[in-house]
C-alpha cells in the first residue's frame, strides 16, 4: 500500500461481533478506518423490529442519506458495507459516481435466506463482494457483481488468551451455542441422557425446549456475548458444530471459535469441514444422530485422546484461521483494485 487508504466502514459494530473483528483487521493492515454503526439504537423496540423486517422506514432512509453525506465530507478511498441488507442500490450507485471503491461483505447467505430487495439491486454496483458461501457465488455473478471472493470465517486469537487450558479439570461436558431451531432440538435432545453437563446457549431455547424433559436444566442462557462467549466455550470439553438445515452451509464461525477455545470440535461431517480439519486428528465429525451419540460418549470418556485432538485443532485455528490470516487474500485483492 503506497499511502494510507481511508475506509468508511459501515456495519453492525456490536462488541464481540465478527463485524468489529473485520474492522480491526483492516486497521491492523494499515487502513485508516472511519466507523459508522448501522445498528438502530435510538428508536423504540417496535420501530426497530418493523424497520428490520421491512428494510425501510425513517431510520433506514436516514442511514442511507448519512452514508452519502459522510462520503461527500471525507471522500474515502473505499466504502465497506458489512451485510448491507438495508443499503439501497441508489446509495451504492451514487457512491460509485463519486469514484469510491465499494465493497460488500457478508458472513450470511445473501440469496438463500437473509434476502434483501435492496441488496439484489445494489450488488451490480459493488466493485467487490466477499462471501463465505461457495454455493451463492454463481448468483452473485448472475446479478452482475464485478468481482466475487470466497473467504473463510475465522477467530480472533486474542480473545482466547485467558481461557482455561485444554486439560483443565474445570471443563465439563459439552456445549452448543446458537439459536434454537427444530433440527437442533432433535439433535441435542438425543444426547441429553449421555451428558448430564450439557449446556445450551442461544436465542429461543427457553421457549423452544419447553416441556422437553431431556433438556431440563440444560438451557443456560439466551445467548453469550463479548468476553463471556470464549469463557463459555472454554468451560466445556466438547463443542457441537451443528449446521442450519434452511440452507446448505458446510461450516460456521463456531467451526473456528470452538477449537480456538481449546474445546474439541464435534461437528457435522461436510466436505468443507474435512478440508479445514483432519478428521479424528484436529476435529471429530459425525453423520447422523447415532454416530453423534457414539462419538460424544467416546470422547467424554477418553481424556487423553480428546486433549490431543483439541490441542491440534486449537493450533490449526491459531496458525491458519485467525481473522488476520483468513482476510489476507481480501487485503491483497483490495490493494490490487485501488
Amino acid at each position: 500500500m503506497t499511502k494510507k487508504q481511508r475506509i468508511l466502514y459501515v456495519g453492525d459494530l456490536l462488541v464481540g461481533g465478527t463485524c468489529l473483528e473485520r474492522l480491526h483487521v483492516l486497521q491492523n493492515y494499515g487502513f485508516e478506518i472511519i466507523p459508522m454503526n448501522m445498528r438502530i439504537l435510538d428508536v423504540n423496540r417496535l420501530q426497530r423490529s418493523l424497520e428490520h423486517r421491512l428494510l425501510d422506514g425513517p431510520v433506514t432512509r436516514k442511514l442511507n442519506r448519512d452514508i452519502l453525506k459522510k462520503a461527500q465530507n471525507i471522500y474515502p478511498d473505499i466504502v465497506w458495507i458489512d451485510k448491507g441488507r438495508n443499503i439501497f442500490g441508489a446509495t451504492i450507485e451514487k457512491l460509485k459516481a463519486l469514484g469510491i471503491l465499494c465493497i460488500h461483505y457478508t458472513a450470511d447467505p445473501a440469496f438463500t435466506v437473509h434476502t434483501s430487495r435492496h441488496f439484489n439491486k445494489a450488488v451490480q454496483f459493488y466493485d467487490l463482494c466477499i462471501t463465505n458461501k461457495r454455493y451463492e457465488i454463481a448468483m452473485y455473478k448472475k446479478l452482475g457483481v464485478r468481482e466475487v471472493l470466497f473467504n473463510y470465517q475465522g477467530a480472533n486469537g486474542t480473545r482466547y488468551n485467558n481461557i482455561s487450558p485444554v486439560t483443565s479439570d474445570e471443563r465439563q461436558g459439552s456445549i452448543f451455542v446458537g439459536h434454537c431451531e427444530k433440527d437442533y432440538i432433535e439433535t441435542l435432545t438425543g444426547v441429553g441422557d449421555i451428558d448430564p453437563y450439557l449446556q445450551i446457549h442461544g436465542y429461543g431455547w427457553t421457549r423452544g425446549s419447553r416441556n422437553i424433559v431431556e433438556l431440563e436444566g440444560k438451557i443456560r442462557s439466551e445467548g453469550v456475548w463479548g468476553d463471556e462467549y470464549p469463557k463459555a466455550l472454554a468451560s466445556a470439553k466438547i463443542g457441537f458444530g451443528l449446521l442450519c438445515k434452511a440452507y446448505p452451509d458446510q461450516f460456521t464461525t463456531r467451526t473456528f471459535e470452538i477449537p480456538a477455545s481449546g474445546t474439541m470440535l464435534l461437528a457435522e461431517r461436510t466436505q468443507e469441514h474435512m478440508d479445514i480439519f483432519r478428521e479424528d486428528v484436529e476435529a471429530v465429525f459425525f453423520s447422523g444422530k447415532r454416530e453423534l451419540r457414539d462419538k460424544l460418549r467416546k470422547y467424554l470418556e477418553n481424556d487423553e485422546l480428546r486433549y490431543k485432538i483439541a490441542s491440534a485443532g486449537q493450533k490449526k485455528v491459531m496458525t491458519e484461521f485467525t481473522w488476520d490470516k483468513v482476510m489476507k487474500p481480501t487485503i491483497d485483492l483490495i490493494e490490487s483494485l485501488i
